[in-house]
């Protein structure tokens, strides 16, 4: 089964086509990594997949219908968004923010119900941040705050997630932490991810499957050990890359290499 769909779209930005004539299937349940050289179009994909971005030709299909044809708030009940560098009015709380999640389930004047402060408890515990519940979203450091923001998108109760990077700026220990925590809502809440990285072990280590893209196309689409090999890593990459089986995972991951 499959959460999204691409059939043939043409996606442009600013006026420049950036995807031509792309078909892709997401499996429902696993993490699907987007891949590629700055400028291919990753970012470009998750937004239009996320409908920040509107084909210019062809159709998205989410859950079995269009995604042209649902309303935001139906799109908002099946998918959560987490852009590159989300930014938060000065001063909120950690709940509060958190309590824009449960926008696509409200009704009438918007007010949060035993049943949404259920969910936002859920969120704060499920992504560890029960303790920073009170705290300002100033005071809290990258790797906290990235936590908080993933605690809005699973406040938003949704099968499916979409973050763009959501690793940048992040020091090698916060890095680990949040794909920890994205790997954990995926096998213990059945979460379907779909997100960009930069870093590819990272990729390679996390991933069910891997898309990796150059020029707006896809090069390779699969299992995260079939995309991460020599010989795509140089026609994407344009690098030579010495691939080996990571001794704690088993995931292929590249430990040096060399450009063409």
């Amino acid at each position: 089964m499959y959460s999204l769909e691409t059939r043939n779209i043409d996606v442009a930005y600013e006026g420049h086509k950036i995807i031509e004539e792309m078909n892709l299937l997401i499996p429902k349940g696993q993490i699907t990594v987007i891949i590629g050289p700055n400028g291919c179009g990753k970012s470009t994909l998750l937004k239009a997949l996320a409908r920040i971005i509107k084909p210019v030709s062809g159709e998205i299909i989410l859950n079995d219908l269009a995604l042209s044809k649902q309303t935001t708030k139906e799109v908002a009940k099946q998918m959560a968004i987490l852009p590159q560098s989300p930014e938060a009015p000065n001063g909120m709380t950690v709940e509060e923010l958190i309590a824009y999640g449960r926008y696509p389930h409200q009704s009438g004047f918007g007010r949060l119900q035993e049943a949404d402060k259920k969910v936002i408890d859920w969120a704060l515990e499920a992504t560890g941040i029960t303790a920073l519940r009170n705290c300002s979203l100033d005071a809290l450091s990258g790797g906290q705050r990235q936590r908080v923001w993933i605690a809005l998108a699973v406040a938003q109760e949704t099968d499916l997630i979409l973050l763009d990077e959501p690793t940048t700026y992040l020091d090698l220990a916060h890095q680990l932490e949040v794909l920890q925590l994205l790997h954990a809502l995926n096998q213990e809440e059945e979460r379907t991810i779909v997100m960009v990285l930069h870093d590819l072990n990272l990729a390679a280590r996390f991933a069910d499957n891997m898309i990796a893209m150059k020029d707006g196309q896809i090069v390779k689409y699969g299992p995260a050990n079939d995309v991460m090999e020599k010989e795509v890593l140089r026609e994407v990459f344009n690098i030579d890359g010495e691939i080996v089986a990571d001794p704690r995972t088993g995931k292929n991951i590249c430990i040096t290499y060399d450009l063409l």
